[in-house]
């Protein structure tokens, strides 16, 4: 897949392509599409103490149970989606302050984990945006979080590597180093 990155690193930023091969799949163990939310809401909490204050987020802190649970006592395979990853936090900082960059584009944030990029794209004026992770409770904390940000758009968990064409207005981002 060939997506528009933005690479952010030491007051350089530059927009390059590249193609991405994604392979792997990760997959919640005990939770579903049926009781993702309930479990979003039970361990983590609402809170704007991040690089972006302007965005209110459902996130694992300190005072969550998920914190200091082993691996044995998670109900999810990984719960990347509820931790704001410095390399998002920079990302949606540098958006905010920068919002022509998505003003009026189509957003495709892929490895969206808490949707906080693809948030800030809806509120920044993009014209669609669309939040996806490969994980169906990452896809429900993404709305969680919209809706806590009142913001409609369109999420999903789709497996998109196999896609060949993103729109060339599209903007995406990708990090694999959180």
């Amino acid at each position: 897949m060939r997506i528009c990155c933005v690479s952010i690193c030491a007051n350089n930023i530059r927009c390059f392509t590249r193609t991405f091969h994604l392979h792997h799949k990760l997959y919640s163990l005990n939770i579903n599409a049926n009781n993702a939310e309930r479990f979003i809401v039970e361990n983590t909490v609402i809170t704007s103490d991040h690089l972006t204050p302007e965005l209110k987020l459902r996130l694992i802190t300190p005072e969550c149970r998920l914190w200091t649970a082993s691996a044995e006592e998670c109900e999810v395979d990984d719960p990347f989606w509820g931790f704001y990853w410095p390399g998002g936090q920079v990302l949606t900082r540098f958006l905010l302050d920068n919002p022509s960059y998505v003003r009026g584009k189509q957003v495709l944030d892929l490895g969206s984990g808490c949707g906080a990029s693809a948030i800030a794209a809806v509120k920044l004026g993009a014209k669609h945006v669309l939040a996806n992770d490969i994980d169906i409770v990452a896809e429900k904390a993404m709305q969680i979080n919209a809706q806590l940000n009142h913001v409609d758009m369109e999420t999903s968990s789709k497996e998109r590597s196999e896609e060949r064409r993103v729109g060339k207005e599209c903007r995406s981002r990708w990090s694999p180093y959180h």
